[in-house]
């Protein structure tokens, strides 16, 4: 099973202050500084590199963690369930969303002429999505297809600017998640870390 092709060892070694040797006089009256020793092998490591590389959306660094985890001796299978893995938390993420959107927002009907109406407005909505998931492969076709609707470059510009404020918004509340799942202190959220007052960018 591919399961058990690379089995994960979570355990850890810990060092008390630097030193090997425990119960030391010069730290008998100190509390021990615990420094965490990641076991994970290289080759597991490269592997999860490959699925969180595939979730965010990176090529370049799917090929780079690819390249690395078969100099480490992973295999063909392996790598394959490495990407499988993170095609799976990418789709997870998108059910996620779009879960909260349809239960929290109302869902009106739109028409082909409400759609037509708006059609620079999509298209900039289109060039923001791709900035903020990473979609690097078709960024240039979604910005050329807003410049065909009118969209000027101050426009791209303003859009990426709104792109850009809502993955910052998205990777505290990620790494907050995190610090609360792992026992660590939770710093309090920015209030503007979203939907702040954004103006578009000069020409």
């Amino acid at each position: 099973m591919a399961e058990a092709a690379y089995p994960l060892d979570w355990g850890s070694r810990l060092q008390i202050g630097g030193r090997t040797k425990a119960g030391n006089s010069e730290t008998l009256n100190e509390e021990p500084k615990m420094n965490t020793i990641d076991t994970l092998p290289v080759k597991q490591r490269h592997l999860i590199g490959v699925g969180a590389a595939i979730a965010a959306g990176c090529q370049p660094c799917t090929a780079s963690y690819v390249t690395a985890a078969k100099a480490e001796g992973a295999c063909e299978r392996g790598v394959r369930f490495a990407i499988e893995r993170g095609l799976e938390g990418r789709d997870s993420a998108t059910v996620d969303i779009s879960g909260f959107a349809n239960e929290s927002y109302a869902q009106p009907e739109l028409d082909a002429t409400f759609r037509s109406d708006r059609a620079m407005l999509g298209a900039l909505i289109q060039v923001a999505a791709a900035i903020a998931s990473n979609a690097a492969s078709s960024l240039k076709s979604r910005i050329d297809a807003a410049r065909a609707l009118g969209a000027t470059d101050s426009h791209i510009r303003t859009a990426a600017k709104i792109a850009e404020t809502a993955k910052r918004g998205a990777e505290s509340a990620t790494m907050t998640a995190l610090n609360a799942a792992l026992g660590l202190p939770v710093e309090a959220e920015s209030a503007s870390c979203c939907g702040g007052h954004i103006t578009e960018t000069p020409s």
